[in-house]
């Protein structure tokens, strides 16, 4: 197949460059960060605070924290201590390892790629 080198067939010309994966990088790898940076920073205060559900509560000034500020993000917030299951934790931790996950695809594919060419 004619040109099926590099991811979809985008291998670089001959005596061509690398540039356009390191744009890549930089692109997806910052939206990457701008995600999993958050989280896991608030999983590593949830887990020195022994308290699983901090990342979802209330801040002491009234706001929230990344992973429940925006009001898309609303859902995620913790209900009132008698409202909380394991399995409400389980599905706001699950969903957003997902999303962590999955903007890991393509940065991770770019390093991949620069490294072996």
């Amino acid at each position: 197949m004619v040109g099926s080198g590099g991811p979809e067939g985008m291998e670089p010309a001959p005596g061509g460059s690398l540039h356009i994966f390191y744009y890549s990088l930089a692109l997806f790898g910052t939206v990457w960060a701008l995600f999993a940076v958050p989280f896991v920073y608030h999983v590593v205060r949830a887990v020195r605070a022994r308290n699983a559900w901090l990342p979802f509560e209330r801040k002491p000034n009234g706001r929230y924290t990344f992973m429940a500020q925006h009001r898309w993000y609303s859902a995620f917030r913790a209900p009132g201590p008698g409202g909380r299951t394991a399995t409400g934790l389980i599905v706001r931790y699950g969903t957003w390892l997902a999303v962590v996950a999955m903007l890991s695809y393509l940065p991770l594919k770019d390093i991949t790629y620069i490294l072996t060419h």
